[in-house]
């Protein structure tokens, strides 16, 4: 049987597991109306076993177990693998069961958790735009000596009040042990406004947004905490490290001008214009780069069109530098040798400066410059890769990758120290540099199905006749099948 006709077994099956009176019509699912940015757990209810995801819509679902995103909910791997050098490779509704030929039968719960991961859009949000946010970045183009100043007061300004609101919010919970939300503290900006006339020069909607970013810093930290990640307690911040501001409400764009409440109307330029010229701008965040270029991006709600499936299905399998798919075709990343090594020309240079000279600075503006380089190009790539796929075919199916633990450094400690580390240094900048997470976050929102399957053993298994055999792969390019003989590229047989 083939892939696409596996995954229309395996949605006969989903769309039987969401009937009323299922599991998935049990858990404890919860809409949250105040947008993308909020956290609503509800009581603690059975996990369901397909996962619905609303990337693209601005109101999404949360489990109720956990609070989390649905596109985000954390899922075991899969069964034990076989024993024996020689195995058949599970068929797709086993994967879906979590369960490999050969092996007892599990519970229900046991199959809710080893169940791959799917993110899908429903069958009406096909037919019909729904709601969605979009943004765009433009240059924000040069003004008077005067205006970048005040642009650079108001950075500085909000950076103070960020340090401030986070000195404050620590000092309640150590005397209260209890924290303050973003509405108290939008209540003491107002008596803050009307007894300080300096902070009431600034614009308003710019201070709400410098308190937002605090809170969606605590949000985000006490969701890794629940998560049971690296926790990321926000920090205070230096004039480096705080490089941008935001407007989270009366922004206007129109006619090549930007217009925020108390900034006054600023010229901006992108190239091919406003692609959402219908669009409803939300809110804008100014950003100064490294160079002194200054860049906007602002946020509009859009009326979008769901991808739709065309019914044909791709394996997708990822390695350092390029991207294999089950058609055949290999996306290998553009040469950035040369830039790599400039960068680390560059990087010793700014070594070597004294620090807090102006030398050490311009050579550190290259730096940047260079890096930015490569990061735009690796980004592109990216973009035209999962496009193109996205394209050509309605699911993509992916492996499920613990890209974190797979770039954790080798080096061991003091007393037990690790083997290999320069290799395996290697290895995690070749991971790096390809971007496998962010390749796979663009696929979600451009595809109409994506698929993540239990990552082990796919690259020693034959895709003609299913044999799993570590000696398949003679090389790290080439797989020849012990079994039957099969030989393809390896990125290919296992995508």
């Amino acid at each position: 049987m083939s892939l696409g006709s596996r995954l229309e077994v395996a949605r006969r099956r989903e769309a039987d597991a969401i009937r009323p009176g299922s599991a998935v019509q049990r858990t404890g699912l919860v809409p949250n109306p105040g947008g993308s940015h909020s956290f609503i757990p509800s009581a603690s209810k059975s996990k369901g076993i397909i996962y619905e995801s609303a990337i693209r819509a601005p109101r999404r679902w949360f489990h109720g177990s956990q609070g989390l995103p649905m596109s985000l909910c954390p899922l075991s791997a899969a069964g034990k693998s076989a024993s024996a050098s020689v195995t058949c490779r599970p068929t797709f509704v086993q994967l879906i069961r979590g369960r490999a030929p050969g092996s007892p039968a599990v519970s229900g719960a046991a199959e809710r958790e080893t169940a791959m991961k799917t993110v899908r859009r429903g069958e009406d949000a096909r037919t019909a735009p729904v709601p969605a946010h979009r943004q765009i970045a433009c240059r924000l183009l040069r003004r008077k000596r005067a205006a970048w100043r005040r642009l650079e007061a108001i950075l500085e300004d909000q950076r103070q009040l960020y340090n401030a609101a986070l000195e404050e919010r620590i000092g309640c919970h150590r005397k209260t042990g209890k924290g303050l939300s973003y509405f108290d503290r939008c209540r003491a900006l107002t008596e803050c406004r009307r007894d300080i006339p300096g902070m009431a020069a600034c614009p308003v909607a710019v201070q709400r947004g410098t308190l937002k970013r605090l809170d969606e810093a605590f949000r985000a930290f006490f969701r890794r905490v629940k998560a049971g990640g690296a926790p990321g307690f926000p920090r205070f911040r230096g004039r480096r490290s705080f490089d941008s501001f935001s407007a989270v409400s009366g922004v206007r764009i129109g006619g090549g001008r930007l217009h925020i409440p108390g900034l006054g109307g600023m010229a901006v330029r992108r190239k091919g214009g406003n692609p959402y010229p219908d669009g409803r701008p939300l809110s804008a965040v100014l950003k100064r780069r490294n160079d002194g270029k200054r860049f906007v991006t602002v946020c509009h709600s859009v009326q979008a069109d769901e991808p739709a499936d065309n019914g044909h299905a791709v394996g997708i399998d990822r390695n350092a530098g390029q991207v294999a798919d089950s058609d055949g075709v290999i996306h290998a990343m553009p040469d950035m040798a040369r830039l790599e090594a400039k960068c680390r020309r560059l990087a010793r240079r700014v070594s070597r400066r004294r620090k807090g000279s102006r030398r050490r600075e311009r050579a550190r503006r290259r730096l940047a410059k260079a890096r930015r380089k490569a990061a735009n190009r690796r980004r592109d790539w990216q973009h035209h890769v999962s496009r193109s796929i996205a394209e050509r075919a309605g699911t993509v199916v992916l492996e499920r990758l613990n890209v974190r633990g797979m770039t954790r450094s080798a080096k061991g400690t003091a007393d037990e120290p690790g083997r290999n580390v320069r290799q395996k240094a290697g290895l995690n900048r070749a991971i790096a540099g390809t971007g496998w997470t962010a390749f796979a976050a663009m696929l979600e929102y451009r595809a109409a199905n994506v698929v993540y399957v239990p990552a082990a053993y796919t690259s020693q298994t034959c895709h003609e006749c299913g044999a799993v055999d570590a000696a398949s792969r003679g090389s790290q390019a080439e797989f020849i099948c012990v079994a039957c003989g099969h030989a393809a590229n390896a990125d290919v047989n296992a995508a």
